[in-house]
């Protein structure tokens, strides 16, 4: 009696959480939202969301994606450490062993990660990030973005001066992106290794990668400028001419890098065509302009260092508050008492509702369990009944065709009877439906009202009274069967049990959910034959009856018998 006490206490404390975290759930998307569109976020805001997230009664994709957030915000900030701190702290919260793992919010942790670290030239760390971009991406079913995390690979282990590895992950990049179809992508992943082709001086090799890339990557104009944001392309292409001895053509393409702010690669480029040209007063400009550019650089690299450090140091401050705060939240502690006792006293409110609420279904399911055994006898009594009734009539025909006194005697007391079992029959039949109602009234009050409260079942219904609004589509209707399992796993593992096909366990769960045939036929776009033909399928597989007729009926009866 205890353990189911304690039970009781744990359900009542769940549902108080479930019962306030609707409007955390809505801030936690509206963050989302706002970092998908690059609205800086504020970590003053997005803190309270992690307080209450990170609990163990909340799931560890809530977890996940709340630190993330948090982490976003630091970004945003410009605080790089205390964002990695953070994003570590959500990846640690992933349960990647578990099937409801939200990988796709995971493999963009990493991605952040990656970034930051890029940022703050640790090749190292960027590498190990990018790893986990890709697996992670490949799990969510984003090839894509995993084809994508490998071009990245290749880039981190160019910065560690892994030519070989560079080669590698861009080949396979490029395989994966021609398995899904993309050739622009494809073509897309080789600016990396076609750099440095050109500086171990494999010149063919450039030239084979370059012809793809050029030709198939969909980012050169018909005057052969490369899209905006990549001009730092054209320096490959000075280094090839001067490469195949095409000094002219150099030139124009290190000339073209100046106005898109690439001074060093472009000074160092014709100060490497004079020197071939023995141009000495040229060589001299260029020395001196490569030299102030080199400068420049040097200074940029040195101003990030500083900026990096400034980072550390508000993170080291931030910190510094946060355990400031942890002293004072020290002093609250008889808040926390009295919270406490109101939290018992809930639970006790709730412990006594959920009580008579087990007494009320007890109840309802005796009742529910009589009246199938009436049913059940109803119709059996039935066709025993039938059974009689038509024996009877063919001796009735028999007599009919004898003409004796005595025997129409008996003829006559044979009609008698014959129409006393009719009656009989006709009794029974209306009994019959009147149990069949009060089934399906059993079954709708029997659904919990938070489920015709979910988004996509609503959706539904709000397309058919508005077909101006959206119409549900494929993913909609993955998440009504997410949610009815979650609902009544019971009845689903019943269903799963048949081997339905996808259509058949669809259309079963939407009749369970109150949907008649017209609506099932319009909300999923197929032909009435198919739904028909899904109907006496599932029927038959499920109850051995080959019928459309009897399939709501059946479904009705098989959830209430599940319910509990």
């Amino acid at each position: 009696m205890k353990t189911n006490h304690i039970f009781y206490c744990i359900f009542c404390v769940l549902m108080f959480a479930a019962c306030s975290g609707g409007d955390y759930e809505r801030q936690l998307e509206r963050f989302e939202e706002m970092n998908r569109t690059d609205v800086p976020l504020c970590v003053d805001s997005v803190q309270p969301l992690v307080r209450h997230y990170d609990h163990w009664w909340h799931s560890p994709n809530h977890r996940m994606r709340a630190y993330y957030m948090l982490g976003c915000a630091y970004r945003d900030q410009g605080e790089a450490p205390a964002a990695i701190h953070y994003y570590n702290i959500a990846a640690e919260q992933a349960d990647t062993a578990s099937s409801e793992c939200d990988y796709a919010t995971l493999f963009r942790v990493y991605g952040q990660m990656a970034m930051i670290y890029g940022q703050q030239n640790m090749p190292q760390e960027e590498l190990e990030a990018w790893k986990g971009y890709s697996h992670y991406s490949f799990l969510a079913g984003d090839t894509i973005n995993g084809a994508l995390g490998y071009v990245y690979i290749a880039r981190a282990h160019y910065a560690m001066d892994d030519t070989l590895a560079v080669l590698h992950f861009t080949d396979k990049a490029r395989r994966l992106y021609l398995e899904h179809g993309d050739k622009e992508g494809a073509a897309r992943v080789y600016p990396t290794a076609i750099y440095i082709s050109l500086l171990n001086g494999n010149y063919p090799r450039a030239r084979k990668f370059m012809d793809i890339f050029e030709g198939e990557s969909n980012l050169f104009d018909e005057t052969g400028n490369i899209a905006p944001g990549r001009e730092q392309y054209y320096n490959s292409k000075g280094l090839y001419c001067i490469g195949t001895g095409k000094l002219d053509s150099a030139e124009y393409y290190f000339r073209k890098l100046l106005p898109y702010g690439y001074n060093l690669e472009a000074c160092e480029g014709l100060l490497s065509i004079y020197e071939n040209r023995r141009n000495a007063d040229s060589i001299i400009k260029y020395s001196r302009l490569y030299e102030q550019a080199l400068m420049q650089w040097r200074g940029t690299r040195q101003a990030e260092a500083i900026i990096q450090s400034s980072a550390m140091y508000n993170y080291e401050r931030n910190q510094n508050i946060a355990e400031q705060k942890t002293k004072d939240a020290k002093v609250s502690t008889y808040l926390n008492l009295l919270l406490l006792s109101l939290l018992i006293t809930l639970l006790l409110l709730f412990y006594i509702g959920y009580h008579r609420f087990r007494l009320r279904s007890v109840q309802y399911e005796n009742e529910y369990r009589q009246l199938v055994n009436t049913y059940s006898s109803s119709v059996k009594e039935l066709q025993q009944r039938s059974k009689d009734y038509e024996l009877l009539k063919q001796n009735y025909e028999i007599l009919k065709q004898i003409n004796s006194d005595k025997e129409d005697e008996i003829a006559y007391e044979t009609s008698k009877r014959l129409m006393q079992k009719h009656h009989e029959i006709e009794r029974l039949k209306e009994c019959i439906k009147s149990y069949e109602r009060k089934f399906e009234t059993m079954v709708a009050s029997g659904l919990d009202e938070s489920i015709n409260q979910n988004k996509y079942i609503r959706k539904c219904h709000e397309w058919f009274k508005d077909k101006q609004a959206e119409k549900p589509n494929v993913n909609d209707f993955s998440k009504i069967q997410k949610t009815f399992v979650h609902h009544y796993p019971r009845v689903y593992d019943r269903l799963q049990e048949a081997r339905l096909s996808n259509q058949e366990l669809l259309v079963c769960i939407m009749i369970l959910l109150g949907f008649d045939t017209y609506q099932i036929t319009n909300l999923l776009g197929k032909a009435s034959q198919s739904i028909s033909n899904s109907k006496s399928k599932a029927n038959y597989k499920l109850f051995g009856e080959k019928s459309t007729e009897t399939l709501k009926k059946n479904l009705q009866m098989l959830f209430r018998c599940n319910l509990m």
